[in-house]
C-alpha cells in the first residue's frame, strides 16, 4: 500500500491473490529460490504512523511454490509467504471475517546431498506495531508442504511456520474463528506456532 504513510480504512470484500511458482533444481549444485512473497504489506520504517481500519471479508491468499530438488548438492529454498505484513504501524482495530491464507510448498529432495528449506524467512501474518482491537471470526491459514527426503544426505526443513506474529502490545484479542499453523512433510525439522 504504502511505505510510511497512515491508512483510514482498508476493507476488502474481494480477492487478493500473490502466487510464485518455481521449477526444480535439476543439475549438480543447482539452486532454485522463491523469495517472501506478501499479500498485503503497509510499510512503516518507524512506529508513527496509524492503520485506523483492517478489514478483511473476503479473500487473501499468499502461495510459493518450488518442484524437487534432483540434482546432486542441489538446493530448492521457498523462503516464506505473508499475507499480511504491517510493519510498525499501529493498527487501531483489526477484523477478519474472511480467509487469511498463506501456503509454501516444495516437492522431494531426490539428488544426493540435496537440501529442501521452507519458511526460512518465517511464513506468517506480521504485526510489529502496536494493536488496539484484533478480532477473528474468519479463518488465518499459515502452511507449510514438502515431500520426501530420498537421496543419500538429503535433507528436507521446514525453519519456522507462525500464524500471527505480534511485535509489540495487543489490547485485545479475540477469535472465535480459526487460526491454523500446519506443516506435512516426511523428514522434518519443524517449528510451529500459532500466535508469537
Amino acid at each position: 500500500i504504502g511505505n510510511n504513510v497512515d491508512v483510514i480504512e482498508f476493507t476488502n470484500t474481494g480477492n487478493i491473490i500473490a502466487q510464485v511458482q518455481a521449477g526444480s533444481a535439476l543439475g549438480t549444485n543447482s539452486t532454485v529460490i522463491t523469495g517472501w512473497v506478501i499479500g498485503v504489506d503497509i510499510g512503516s520504517d518507524a512506529p508513527g504512523n496509524v492503520v485506523d481500519s483492517f478489514k478483511n471479508e473476503g479473500n487473501i491468499k499468499v502461495l510459493a511454490k518450488a518442484g524437487d530438488a534432483k540434482g546432486t548438492n542441489s538446493t530448492v529454498r521457498v523462503y516464506g509467504v505473508s499475507p499480511v505484513w504491517i510493519d510498525y504501524s499501529k493498527v487501531n482495530d483489526f477484523k477478519n471475517s474472511g480467509l487469511i491464507y498463506g501456503m509454501i510448498e516444495a516437492v522431494s529432495a531426490i539428488g544426493e546431498n540435496s537440501y529442501i528449506g521452507l519458511g526460512l524467512e518465517a511464513s506468517n501474518n506480521g504485526f510489529l506495531g502496536e494493536i488496539g482491537n484484533f478480532t477473528n471470526t474468519g479463518t488465518i491459514f499459515s502452511g507449510a508442504k514438502a515431500g520426501d527426503a530420498i537421496g543419500n544426505y538429503s535433507t528436507v526443513e521446514v525453519e519456522e511456520i507462525i500464524g500471527i506474529y505480534f511485535g509489540d502490545t495487543v489490547d485485545n484479542f479475540n477469535n472465535t474463528g480459526s487460526i491454523i499453523a500446519s506443516a506435512q512433510l516426511a523428514q522434518q525439522l519443524v517449528k510451529i506456532l500459532l500466535l508469537k
